[in-house]
């Protein structure tokens, strides 16, 4: 029988439950995975915007991650809001010590409206010591732009080259979200996140897009794609 997954989740609290800690906790349980949490902010927020952010000093959250580790076999991290350079650099160094077998790393940098929720010195640590470090990212249209240094793309078909150039950033492969795009409201379909490039084996999920990721090939399509033309993926089940 096949062992339930620990997931730890190293993020920021939304007290609305719609992202961040709260909603990472639902997914993963969701999923079949014991979830498990280092808070990195605390936030007022809700459905309207965020109100206020106060981060969690650097040593408390590597003191968090130390006390899961220390204790409880972690099969996989998810990394979420980091908020300042300093927390980026002790989580990455924390991750490079622990070296977990998968990280899957979400660079929460723009907010919806276009605004960037992070300083440049967090963007580059992020850039340079964490994207690295992860078997998967998910950055979506703005983020990418952000990370490639380049204006953000406006349509779907230049979205696969902006997901093989994310992996020369360091990352084994790179999931980019399309929600942002101009032809993506115009003509939206569901199942079509975004493409997909990676260098090899990767996490195990259960989704049809995120198998392909883990495929060892180099996988560069679209989830609709890859769940209804590609052959069976044989990845191996968490043990």
């Amino acid at each position: 029988m096949a062992r339930i997954p620990n997931v730890l989740s190293i993020a920021g609290s939304d007290p609305s439950g719609g992202a961040g800690i709260q909603a990472d906790l639902k997914s993963m349980s969701a999923n079949g995975a014991y979830a498990m949490a280092a808070i990195t902010a605390l936030t007022a927020q809700n459905t309207q915007g965020v109100l206020g952010v106060e981060p969690v000093a650097p040593a408390f959250i590597v003191a968090q991650i130390d006390a899961i580790f220390a204790d409880i076999r972690v099969d996989a991290v998810k990394i979420g809001m980091l908020g300042t350079a300093e927390i980026a650099r002790s989580v990455a160094r924390a991750i490079e010590r622990y070296a977990p077998a998968i990280v899957v790393l979400d660079p929460v940098m723009i907010a919806k409206g276009g605004n960037p929720l992070i300083t440049d010195e967090t963007i580059e640590v992020i850039r340079t010591d964490l994207v690295p470090l992860s078997t998967m990212i998910t950055p979506n249209i703005p983020e990418a732009a952000v990370l490639l240094t380049e204006d953000p793309i406006r349509e779907s078909r230049r979205m696969e080259a902006a997901a093989t150039r994310l992996l020369a950033l360091g990352c084994r492969s790179a999931l980019l979200k399309g929600g942002h795009l101009e032809d993506a409201r115009r003509t939206s379909s569901p199942g079509r996140t975004g493409p997909i490039a990676s260098r090899g084996p990767g996490s195990r999920p259960r989704t049809p897009m995120a198998r392909a990721a883990a495929c060892p090939r180099p996988w560069l399509r679209s989830s609709r794609w890859a769940s209804m033309r590609s052959k069976p993926c044989r990845v191996p089940r968490p043990m």
